[in-house]
């Protein structure tokens, strides 16, 4: 007994007493489905949420996880196996650019066009992903989404949708989920063992890719680039493809500010897009 519970503490990230709160009297490895097991769902719920976020969120994140049940996902597992011979090919990329390798694979290998939006929620769905709705305190708007699987649930993906949250807009739910699918592509094995949590305390690593992925996925640099030179100013290009990719002004524009070729634009375009970029990050944080 010894032994698992030293197994419970080190795969769930808790001390003692935030154990005992979020156990609640019951038995430690029934409550973490931790019989026989080395680690699971919930124990990687709870690890990557600890110390960012309170016992209360954790336990409605651990009960939520706990809900959903085990999935059949072919499709998913299929396209997993695919993108990591892919990734094996040119492992020494920094993040962001396997990121946007990775959306574009994706992309061309669902038929999708460049100049096509996509919709997360629906590939989700087909793949057989269930997604699960919760309302989480204020003090978890920067907690965006949990995704998890395992041997007995998942993978489901939690979204936050507190009407503080940036999932409350439609533009905030795609990216978040277009940046749950590429956990769900290629970090299921070895990456991220059972789960992933969006605001929490997911590698950086795997953030940034996951970033550049979902900003990649729903709105391909080379469309921007296709209404940039159709001789839209940088601000009219910026609302077109926000409207035409169902993207935030954000991520088109920051999609725009990392063009490959932007150092061959004339410097008062470069100005132009900083400025822009500049300005809505300030009025989005005031």
């Amino acid at each position: 007994m010894v032994l698992e519970e030293k197994k419970i503490a080190i795969n769930s990230g808790l001390d003692v007493e935030a154990r005992a709160e979020l156990e609640g009297g019951q038995d430690p490895l029934a409550y973490w489905e931790a019989e026989g097991r080395y680690d699971s769902e919930l124990l990687a719920v709870a690890r990557m949420t600890s110390v960012v976020y309170s016992s209360a969120v954790q336990a409605t994140l651990i009960q939520t996880v706990r809900n959903a049940s085990v999935h059949d996902t072919a499709v998913l597992d299929a396209l997993s196996m695919k993108v990591k011979e892919a990734l094996v090919s040119e492992p020494d990329l920094p993040p962001y650019e396997q990121g946007y390798r990775l959306a574009t694979w994706l992309r061309e290998e669902l038929g999708v066009v460049r100049h096509a939006p996509v919709d997360p929620e629906t590939l989700l769905h087909g793949w057989n992903v269930e997604i699960r709705e919760i309302e989480l305190p204020t003090e978890a708007d920067t907690l965006d989404a949990v995704a998890a699987w395992g041997e007995m649930h998942g993978p489901v993906v939690v979204l936050n949708t507190s009407t503080t949250s940036r999932n409350a807009h439609g533009f905030g739910r795609r990216a978040t989920l277009a940046h749950e699918i590429c956990h769900l592509l290629v970090d299921r094995e070895g990456g991220l063992p059972m789960a992933e949590v969006l605001g929490g305390m997911t590698p950086s690593i795997l953030e940034k890719r996951a970033r550049a992925f979902a900003a990649e996925f729903l709105l391909p640099q080379a469309a921007a680039i296709e209404v940039l030179k159709a001789g839209s100013s940088v601000r009219e290009t910026i609302g077109v493809v926000s409207d035409r990719f169902r993207v935030s002004r954000e991520v088109a524009a920051w999609q725009i500010q990392n063009l490959p070729d932007l150092l061959s634009m004339p410097k008062s375009d470069q100005d132009e897009i900083a400025r822009i970029v500049r300005d809505l990050f300030i009025r989005k944080e005031s």
